[in-house]
């Protein structure tokens, strides 16, 4: 790995230079440290030395990754795996650079107190910065695995001094890398600056496998400590849950559990993520296969939690048992057919997932791993099996970004003090090496200005695309406006491979109307006629508690409603109910949804509630088949309150069946009802800004090179005012 060089005088048209840093080798041309992330600045009081005052140096700040047993020019010996920090420097404004060899690395290992064979080899990604106040050198490094932010200054640039760490905090399923903090304004104010932390995670990001994390601050020079508000408990298994096992033992048959096929004569496996025993069906390579299962038990509680990583290879009824099967699953058997089931991430940390078994209490299970995958990630890691009387929750935190592809973000130096443009690898680790490009991987999202802004009482970060003037032509390709939608399908009469599209939209006016409920038969539900906020002519709830009813493809229990109002007080509700909200009143709305779904009798004079027309949805359907049958859907949900992009019909997405995906972000409508959606289309890439730009999605696409068609959708009265307008984007590249 080496350091390239572009630059740019409008963030949009680059111009490449040679390599700037290239990875070193031996006589023999063997690679023996790679250049990994780090930053550059300039310095421009000389206080490194490298320049003069009239010519000051610009200085580049990385990490060496070492790849051979070495004793360096410096004298210093390094390891194989290591990682350290070094620095080189420009004269020639970056065109050409020198290594600092005489004592590289200048950070040779992390601080005492965190020093270990993983600290050794995973330490990295120095984001490095002028503090004003203090007069001296911040720098940021990582401990992935330690999920700590170490800060370190300097007055030199050369001699580092850690002062100060930060974490863990908020999303620690994975590894922390490519870390930053800087000083934003809120709301514009300059006399109100808060710092930002921005955090890579891979895995453990909003979706699957990579993402980027942010927390809201304060910054003195020295520590960062983070707001209140900004940071949230650490979710785990939930209170008094009762250990249906824990891998404890050495063997399977002192657990009572079965092994099939290559598993057999094995065991749990030591070193797992607690120091304890955990299931591991590694051993000796992916290419084992088998099934283990433990003895049979009854179902006692509503919800069965664990510890899952390992594989993504989800189970599929149609090859389950055959010799097609290629499952990497955990599986829940009810007189032997598969009722639940969960995979990994392609990762080897443990989260905690869970399955509601509410309508199996009472029967008896067999709980079974089975793997039958033999290529990459081709193994299951468990751990932790509980009963409990909830999910498992994922663990809260603040994401730059809800799509899958924005990673590695690190923003610029050199520019106003407030002025803050951030980069991030549009692409995710859990995919990256089979997306269908070539001779490319990926490439880097649009140029975001970050800024601070208070949204429904809280600092949030919030982004906006850098100018695209440059790339765009005048007038727009296409501009309309609608009180209402015509029709359910509109066919813009716009084709093109990279846009940038503007939607805006009123939700419709509410109007309170009370419900009609079917009879109640507890206490709890006595309220059973509400008074909710639906649309104009809609006789039934249409908030998140009814919607969390209705979308079956997420909650497919929604037959719970036909036998709510005649069970007994104590039944307990099923996992969606939490969007109804919380007692006493989270019954009662409880009832009011499911008498929208199945209405009886309760001798009112008012009409029979009947279902509303159309989901409260708008969809616009970009790089579409001219049949619509195929595209990228990006839309908003207005009971949910959401964004969304939708890649499963996308185009090409057989390289993973990972790639596949629903991305959803909140977005609430502006004070006066508004909804504002920015896209971004490119060739490969969609990304999405809601709002002010406090919800952002960003996704890959790979759709034919003839899918070029826009559509228009929603059969929902839920909106108003449509406004929408299409510009042309033209190459950033040279012709």
């Amino acid at each position: 790995m080496s350091w390239g060089h572009a630059s740019s005088t409008d963030l949009l048209h680059w111009t490449h230079h040679p390599i700037a840093l290239e990875y070193r080798k031996d006589a023999s041309g063997i690679a023996e440290e790679l250049i990994f992330s780090g930053t550059v600045v300039a310095d421009t009081n000389n206080t490194s030395g490298f320049g003069t005052a009239a010519s000051p140096p610009l200085v580049a700040i990385y990490t060496s990754a070492y790849v051979q047993n070495l004793t360096l020019p410096s004298g210093k010996n390094v390891s194989d795996g290591q990682q350290s920090q070094s620095i080189a420097y420009s004269l020639d404004d970056g065109l050409t650079w020198t290594t600092y060899d005489s004592q590289n690395p200048v950070i040779h290992f992390a601080p005492p107190q965190y020093l270990s064979a993983d600290t050794t080899n995973n330490f990295r990604d120095p984001a490095v910065f002028w503090h004003a106040g203090r007069q001296h050198w911040v720098m940021v490094l990582a401990l992935p695995n330690v999920h700590k932010l170490l800060i370190y200054t300097s007055s030199d640039l050369r001699s580092w001094t850690h002062v100060s760490e930060f974490g863990p905090a908020n999303a620690i399923s994975g590894q922390w890398e490519c870390p930053g903090i800087f000083p934003l304004p809120v709301d514009g104010d300059t006399n109100n600056v808060k710092w930002v932390a921005q955090i890579g995670l891979n895995p453990g990001g909003p979706n699957i496998g990579s993402g980027t994390q942010y927390i809201v601050g304060s910054f003195d020079g020295i520590t960062f400590t983070a707001d209140p508000d900004s940071v949230y408990d650490a979710h785990g298994k939930p209170e008094g849950s009762v250990v249906i096992e824990d891998f404890e033992s050495s063997t399977w048959k002192a657990m009572n559990w079965t092994a099939t096929g290559d598993f057999v004569g094995k065991g749990p496996v030591p070193g797992g993520d607690t120091g304890n025993n955990q299931l591991d069906t590694f051993f000796d390579g992916d290419f084992l296969t088998g099934t283990i299962s433990s003895p049979a038990f009854v179902i006692n509680e509503a919800f069965i939690n664990f510890r899952l990583g390992g594989g993504y290879y989800p189970h599929n009824p149609l090859t389950y048992g055959t010799a097609d099967d290629k499952e990497c699953a955990l599986n829940l058997k009810v007189n032997g057919k598969v009722v639940r089931t969960a995979t990994g991430q392609n990762d080897g940390t443990l989260a905690w997932q869970g399955w509601d078994v509410t309508s199996f209490i009472g029967q008896m299970a067999v709980i079974e791993v089975a793997d039958f995958a033999t290529e990459g990630w081709g193994h299951i890691i468990l751990d932790e099996i509980v009963f409990s009387d909830s999910l498992a929750q994922k663990q809260k935190a603040n994401w730059v970004d809800l799509g899958p592809d924005y990673y590695a973000a690190a923003t610029f130096n050199g520019l106003p003090e407030y002025e803050r443009i951030a980069v991030g690898w549009a692409n995710n680790w859990i995919y990256a090496e089979d997306i269908p490009t070539d001779p490319w991987r990926s490439s880097s999202s649009i140029m975001r200005k970050y800024s601070l802004a208070t949204i429904n009482s809280k600092v949030a970060l919030v982004q906006t695309p850098f100018s695209m003037d440059p790339l765009e032509q005048l007038p727009a390709l296409y501009t309309q406006s609608w009180a209402s939608l015509p029709e359910p399908k509109l066919n813009i009469p716009v084709t093109g491979k990279s846009l940038d599209v503007v939607l805006t939209f009123q939700i419709a006016p509410q109007q309170p109307i009370s419900s009609a409920v079917s009879n109640t038969t507890s206490a709890t539900k006595a309220s059973a006629t509400t008074l909710t906020t639906v649309p104009p002519g809609h006789p039934c709830n249409r908030d998140n508690c009814l919607r969390a009813f209705v979308h079956k493809d997420r909650y497919p229990d929604n037959g719970f409603c036909k036998t709510f109002t005649a069970a007994p007080a104590t039944t307990g509700f099923p996992p969606y109910a939490n969007a109804c909200g919380k007692g006493p009143t989270q019954a009662s709305r409880m009832s009011s949804a499911c008498s929208c779904l199945y209405p009886t009798s309760t001798g009112s004079t008012e009409p029979t509630p009947s279902p509303v027309p159309g989901e409260p949805t708008i969809r616009f359907l970009v790089r579409s088949s001219k049949d619509s049958l195929q595209g990228t859907v990006i839309g908003y949900d207005a009971s949910l309150q959401q964004v969304f992009v939708d890649r499963t019909n996308s185009g090409d997405i057989s390289f993973s069946s990972i790639f596949p995906g629903t991305y959803y972000a909140s977005l609430k409508p502006d004070e006066q009802g508004k909804v504002t959606l920015r896209v971004l289309l490119d060739w490969s890439s969609v990304e999405v800004f809601g709002g002010r730009g406090e919800s952002v999605i960003t996704a890959q696409i790979f759709p034919s090179d003839v899918n070029q068609s826009i559509f228009l959708l929603s059969d929902s009265n839920a909106f108003k005012d449509v406004s929408i307008t299409i510009k042309n984007v033209t190459s950033s590249w040279s012709s």
